[in-house]
């Protein structure tokens, strides 16, 4: 070989160790570097508001007698306004919309409002209200009567 095909090897080679040095340092940087995450919009969720109310009223037309018996004892000469009774119902109760509100067998608790008591000749006078309904299936409802 001469001395110019030499120095060119040399070249050559010191050439190519220097290429696959940068190469080596450059490449697996590039591959180190991660990707960005795509960020993922979320979806609007829609939602629909129920607007009827989550308790269902029913009513008692006005005047309606409702039947029930006793379960307390209640007379003008022991009675106090406050006094709290309970009595059971003898006949289903219907509301306006035909539906059955208050089932035979449920409990009405109730209060004394006003008492007059027995004279002479006049005899005595209890006025009540009531205030609670207890179904058969031990549900309680608040009741304005």
């Amino acid at each position: 070989m001469t001395r110019n095909s030499r120095r060119f090897t040399r070249r050559a080679t010191s050439f190519f160790v220097l290429l696959a040095l940068i190469l080596g340092t450059v490449v697996p940087s590039f591959a180190a570097t991660q990707r960005r995450r795509t960020r993922h919009r979320r979806t609007v969720v829609h939602r629909t508001v129920n607007t009827e109310p989550a308790v269902r009223y029913f009513t008692v037309p006005a005047n309606q007698v409702i039947r029930v018996r006793m379960d307390t004892e209640l007379n003008s000469r022991t009675a106090r306004v406050g006094d709290r009774f309970s009595a059971s119902v003898t006949e289903p109760v219907y509301g306006e919309s035909g539906i059955e509100v208050i089932p035979v067998g449920s409990k009405v608790w109730g209060r004394v409002t006003v008492v007059n008591r027995a004279q002479r000749r006049t005899p005595g006078n209890i006025s009540v209200s009531f205030y609670q309904v207890e179904t058969p299936n031990r549900a309680r409802y608040t009741i304005n009567g």
